[in-house]
């Protein structure tokens, strides 16, 4: 069996993509992936989506792929899904990995996929509404080959290391819970600047040097062995999510990983897919974050085993293979359990 995975444009979607791959791979088919992201202003982007349009059509008569899975890609317009469908009859399908924030982006989309994932469980029912037929719930997972525990020089604890670590863009709503931390040892791993979402598009502002986070920032952004590196030298990994109220994101699964401790904002879903207290940490109002630092910060024994109790748990039950089964499962091109 082979699987054509399309990444949208946007480094999480592309790297996504490869997990997806690989974990298909995993399971003895055979999968390749195919960027498709086109830029520059309105006349070049039509220029350059129509060139890839007809790789993609090339790469099908080529490859003879089963299934297209698209990793959050609206650039594959309808007229070309519809296209693909007539031409070929290939099961086409699409994790989308944006929802709720924008389900007015997704919705257009849905009902044109044979089958369609999204990553917030809410989101399902709305989908629906609009008509698609086959739509689920699929959650992250990690890659174990990458998020994993690794040995660390002196020099790299020393770089890479603090008490507390956040890890991703800084958005208003994110600084208003961190600052409840600004007094402890924390590094912030992103841009020294607010990207706030307006709901049509990302507003970025330069954090003022007045600002009490401002002295924690690193000013850069970590992705793969970076961020495994940061994961691995802190002691607490906070995550703070930015879209939904039950829905999780990629840190979740990525942190517990690496091994390292999650203390996370409350979701549901943690609630159902891990142990609260014993794989993981929550909590619901800002105002508890520094109690929780101090309490885990003085139990080493017990950080240390409620981090590697997440990381037992995770790789049991939420890689990426883990995740790939279950989508070949709902479109009826696999079954059985993960081996």
């Amino acid at each position: 069996m082979r699987i054509l995975v399309i990444p949208g444009k946007g480094r999480t979607a592309q790297e996504l993509g490869q997990f997806c791959v690989g974990a298909l791979t995993q399971l003895g088919t055979e999968a390749t992936t195919l960027l498709f992201s086109p830029q520059g202003g309105k006349w070049t982007q039509g220029f350059f989506r129509k060139v890839t349009e007809k790789r993609i059509m090339w790469e099908i008569s080529r490859f003879h792929p089963r299934l297209i899975l698209s990793i959050k890609s609206e650039g594959i317009q309808v007229p070309f899904l519809r296209k693909i469908k007539k031409k070929s009859g290939i099961t086409l399908a699409n994790w989308w990995i944006d929802d709720p924030a924008h389900l007015h982006r997704s919705t257009k989309l849905s009902p044109e996929y044979d089958y369609f994932f999204t990553c917030d469980p809410e989101s399902v029912s709305i989908h629906e509404q609009v008509h698609c037929s086959h739509v689920f719930h699929l959650t992250f997972g990690c890659n174990p080959s990458l998020h994993r525990t690794v040995p660390l020089s002196e020099e790299e604890k020393s770089y890479y290391g603090s008490d507390i670590a956040f890890v991703g863009s800084m958005s208003s709503q994110r600084a208003d819970v961190l600052r409840k931390l600004s007094d402890f040892d924390m590094k912030v791993w992103s841009r020294r600047e607010f990207a706030n979402f307006d709901g049509e598009r990302i507003i970025c502002k330069p954090i003022p040097q007045t600002d009490p986070l401002y002295r924690h920032f690193t000013g850069l952004e970590v992705w793969d062995e970076e961020m495994v590196k940061v994961y691995n030298a802190s002691k607490i990994v906070i995550n703070l999510h930015s879209q939904g109220v039950v829905s999780t994101n990629m840190r979740t699964f990525e942190v517990m990983g690496c091994g390292a401790f999650l203390l996370s904002d409350a979701r549901e879903i943690l609630d159902q897919l891990f142990r609260r207290g014993e794989e993981f940490v929550s909590f619901e109002k800002s105002e508890e974050l520094p109690g929780l630092v101090n309490d885990y910060l003085k139990n080493d024994e017990k950080r240390l085993s409620i981090a590697h109790q997440g990381q037992e748990t995770v790789y049991r039950r939420h890689t990426y293979r883990h995740r790939m089964k279950q989508l070949l499962e709902y479109v009826g091109l696999n079954g059985g359990g993960v081996p």
